[in-house]
């Protein structure tokens, strides 16, 4: 399921793809949970690039819970990370079942959350192309962000 470009799509425009890291100004980071929140997120940030590569940019991290039901209770992941170009995380919840992300106030929120950590204002949603590929259990997007401070 492509639940990280629904993602993308609900965020809205504002992005521009780039093809690696050093070109970035942040990543979102996708951290869909298979086993133990911990232990996937920790594997997911070792896979995520530091910012050696360049200067500096930062990482949003996405964290992924795999519930049928919206209105389900999920830790809040942002207190297992402790990177310090880490400089969001949200929790959303999809199924495949249910077409990917669920239509859901968590969800709503995180795309809320990450817009306004970017100083993002909403826009008419449409749709984009993304380019992302697979980390082990991790998908990331390289983005340059025109909003981004």
């Amino acid at each position: 399921m492509d639940s990280h470009i629904q993602f993308m799509r609900q965020l809205g425009g504002g992005f521009t793809e780039v093809l690696s890291p050093a070109q970035s100004d942040v990543i979102m980071a996708f951290c869909p949970i298979v086993s133990r929140a911990g232990t996937d997120i920790e594997a997911a940030l070792h896979q995520t690039p530091k910012y050696p590569l360049k200067l500096y940019y930062y990482v949003i991290l996405v964290v992924l819970h795999h519930y049928f039901n919206p209105e389900c209770a999920v830790p809040d992941s942002s207190r297992l990370v402790t990177r310090s170009d880490v400089i969001l995380t949200v929790d959303c919840l999809f199924h495949e079942s249910k077409g990917g992300l669920l239509n859901c106030p968590r969800n709503k929120a995180a795309v809320g959350k990450i817009r306004n950590r970017l100083n993002m204002k909403p826009k008419v949603v449409h749709p984009c192309s993304i380019l992302s590929w697979l980390a082990k259990t991790m998908y990331y997007v390289l983005c340059k962000s025109r909003h981004f401070n």
